[in-house]
């Protein structure tokens, strides 16, 4: 029976197209030294940081059986190169998420200074919107942009989960939902149904950031 192995992040480069990004079977004399395998694919041991044999960690000189899972993980700096090639194009999206959420967050914040009451800041997922305490809206709470207006806490998930939804709108967001809601209904409402799928499967926590004082 051959090993099995999984190579993770640029090691995938080492490899044969066939094997890359995917668990692969391996035929080769054991027992014999993990650290020899690996080099024997082509995987240079200096590129390696994280060997895992069977869901355990295991140095180089483990020796390898018949029927071992083994997973390879590169050093930190080629993970953090993996990173870096993406977290710029992701950061340029930030000012057109702003511009595409402007019109909504614009009336939240309008909002917010007419109830002059002091927002919390709340991350949710990738996003880091402000969280208002509100009462005598006539609703449990209202998602303007990145402000959100909750009675209880209990209802502030729901409404950050608004937040991401009202993305696929934009500047629409206001007169579409406006119009589905008196049309349909609160309960009947596309957007506020897609919402609650969200809600019930999104796996982020609402996390409120602490205030600092000076």
């Amino acid at each position: 029976m051959p090993v099995t192995l999984r190579f993770y992040a640029e090691l995938n480069q080492r490899l044969p197209e066939a094997r890359r990004h995917a668990r692969f079977a391996h035929r080769c004399d054991l027992p014999a030294p993990v650290a020899d395998v690996i080099a024997g694919l082509g995987v240079p041991m200096a590129e390696v940081d994280r060997v895992l044999v069977n869901g355990e960690a295991a140095g180089a000189s483990r020796l390898l059986a018949d029927g071992d899972d083994v997973a390879v993980y590169p050093t930190f700096s080629s993970l953090r190169t993996q990173r870096d090639r993406y977290l710029w194009p992701a950061l340029a999206l930030v000012p057109i998420l702003l511009v595409w959420l402007m019109p909504q967050t614009l009336a939240g914040i309008a909002f917010a200074l007419v109830r002059r009451t002091r927002p919390r800041w709340a991350r949710f997922g990738p996003l880091v919107c402000a969280v208002i305490p509100t009462r005598g809206l006539g609703t449990a709470g209202i998602s303007l942009g990145l402000v959100v207006f909750a009675e209880h806490p209990s209802i502030v998930r729901h409404e950050l989960c608004h937040v991401i939804t009202g993305m696929w709108l934009g500047w629409l967001y206001l007169p579409v939902y406006g119009l589905e809601y008196l049309v349909l209904g609160h309960a009947r409402s596309w957007h506020e149904r897609v919402t609650c799928w969200l809600e019930r499967h999104a796996s982020w926590r609402v996390r409120l950031l602490e205030r600092r004082t000076m």
